[in-house]
């Protein structure tokens, strides 16, 4: 049994899907498993560890595949290293303030 609060102010929806990333500062993408996904947040599995805090450009493809794939940039906020060596984490979704200021 998990001992996470649920912390989202947003619904999460399960999604089994693939997902590609790369570190802001790496040219190279990497592949994942989305495990769920938020209007504020997504939680994926890797073999790649990351840093809290570290900024990185997701992809998402939905299967089956839909309309559209997304891409957009997280910031890592909670990392969790499986028993398979594979680490399970957890990002909030950073979106572009707008300047509304006339």
């Amino acid at each position: 049994m998990s001992n996470i609060i649920e912390q989202r102010s947003a619904a999460r929806v399960n999604v089994s899907c693939d997902l590609r990333f790369r570190s802001m500062n790496a040219n190279k993408f990497y592949e994942a498993s989305c495990i769920n996904l938020s209007i504020t947040g997504i939680s994926f599995c890797c073999d790649h560890e990351f840093q809290i805090g570290e900024k990185v450009e997701v992809e998402v493809h939905p299967a089956p595949p839909i309309m559209f794939s997304t891409s957009f940039i997280i910031v890592i906020v909670r990392i969790e290293r499986q028993e398979n060596g594979l680490f399970h984490l957890g990002a909030s979704i950073e979106y572009e303030q707008e300047d509304n200021q006339a």
